[in-house]
């Protein structure tokens, strides 16, 4: 052995394979102030600390760093990709409560306060799903217009991605119940956040094969006090019933639904509950389609008459005219019934022109009288029988039968 002595103190001695200080924790290799140059050494064990003033390189593939008197914690150098925490450990961040760690089948990234992620992007890539637990999700800008919510689909195809409300209670559904919603708050003049509108989806009929679904547009309106949501249109599936769909539009018997366009109604019934039916066309078109006049028999207008027989308007094919089931009364003394523009009959006169046309035949004429503007009265071979007064000018006839005596000329008496 060789023995190094300083201060009449033994410090370091060299032994086979050993060069080492005398007393356990006693001799520094080096000083703060001047130190070895390079130190080449397959290992190193130190029970206190190690302090590196420049870079630290571990040379070798799968290198491990380890911690823990136990060594439970390691570092591990995977070759070209990085570095391995061994399973079942974390990095914490300020306590135990803020970490990452990752198990056999995922990354957890934990915070028992806010995880913030601040960048000009950020970028999630997921081959399946993005799942989040939480009561609320929060997309906030200070930018006009902003922030926006843009659901992409880059397939080239037919089909576009979806926003899906999914209600899952563990549960059997049941009638009534909310599927999901879609609000509209804004502040109101005293800043209060106010809901303006909303969405509503929920079932309808919940029998399993036999489902359907309602869908309601609330709107908010006001008594001039208190502002509430109304709906304001409801569309709901028929169960029972393959393709049909009820719809309500509207609410308040006062409230106003225009159409601005076309409205084509295809249906077997239109029931309109209205007090008074507007209509700026000139014409009404009814029965649509037909290809004869044949076909329009029984067209025409109806008033539904409770408890008795509904009062018609309506073309009658027999007779190729319209029909009406009660009188016609026109509304004032002074109207007309006209054919064709003529004038033939007012409320106690024939028109003038049935007055001046030739009446080939008449019914018995109860009353009036024949005026001397009358003209010619010529029956033909028709008898004229009176049990009155023949009186007048002169009388040009022949064969005149009196009591039973014939007078055949002007000099008989």
């Amino acid at each position: 052995e060789i023995h190094f002595y300083a201060a009449n103190a033994e410090q370091v001695y060299v032994a086979d394979g050993v060069f080492g200080p005398q007393t356990d924790s006693d001799v520094d290799l080096g000083t703060t102030g001047v130190r070895w140059k390079d130190a080449f050494i397959d290992s190193i064990t130190t029970t206190t600390n190690i302090t590196v003033g420049d870079d630290l390189t571990l040379l070798s593939d799968g290198a491990i760093l380890g911690f823990g008197a136990n060594n439970e914690v390691k570092l591990t150098h995977v070759h070209d990709a990085g570095l391995l925490l061994n399973a079942g450990m974390q990095l914490q961040f300020k306590n135990a409560n803020q970490n990452i760690y990752g198990d056999t089948s995922q990354l957890n990234l934990r915070s028992n306060a806010v995880i913030d992620l601040t960048a000009p992007a950020v970028n999630m890539v997921s081959s399946t799903t993005v799942a989040m637990t939480t009561p609320e999700v929060v997309i906030t800008s200070a930018t006009t217009s902003k922030p926006t919510l843009t659901i992409q689909n880059t397939h080239n195809g037919t089909t576009g991605g979806e926003l899906r409300f999914k209600s899952d209670d563990g549960a059997a559904g049941a009638d009534g119940d909310d599927i999901g919603t879609i609000s509209f708050y804004a502040d109101d003049s005293g800043q209060n956040q106010t809901a303006f509108a909303s969405i509503v989806a929920e079932v309808s009929e919940s029998l399993d094969s036999d489902e359907a679904g309602k869908l309601t547009f609330f709107i908010a309106e006001s008594d001039g006090t208190n502002t509430a949501q109304t709906a304001a249109l409801i569309l709901e599936g028929e169960h029972a019933t393959d393709g049909q769909v009820d719809v309500t539009i509207g609410a308040g018997a006062a409230s106003t639904t225009t159409i601005v366009g076309d409205l084509v109604v295809n249906g077997s019934t239109t029931t309109i509950s209205t007090a008074q039916l507007t209509v700026e066309d000139d014409l009404i078109t009814v029965s649509k389609g037909n290809d004869s006049i044949a076909n329009a028999n029984g067209s025409g207008l109806e008033i539904d008459a409770t408890g008795g027989t509904n009062i018609a308007w309506k073309y009658n094919h027999g007779t190729t005219a319209w029909q009406s089931n009660v009188d016609i009364d026109t509304s004032g003394t002074g109207n007309t019934y006209k054919i064709n523009g003529t004038e033939v009959l007012n409320s106690n006169t024939l028109g003038s022109g049935i007055l001046a046309s030739s009446l080939t035949s008449t019914g018995a004429l109860n009353g009036g009288s024949i005026t001397s503007g009358f003209g010619t009265i010529d029956t033909g071979s028709s008898t004229i029988t009176t049990t009155g007064l023949i009186s007048g000018g002169s009388l040009d006839i022949d064969d005149v039968v009196i009591n039973g005596t014939t007078i055949g000329h002007t000099n008989d008496t």
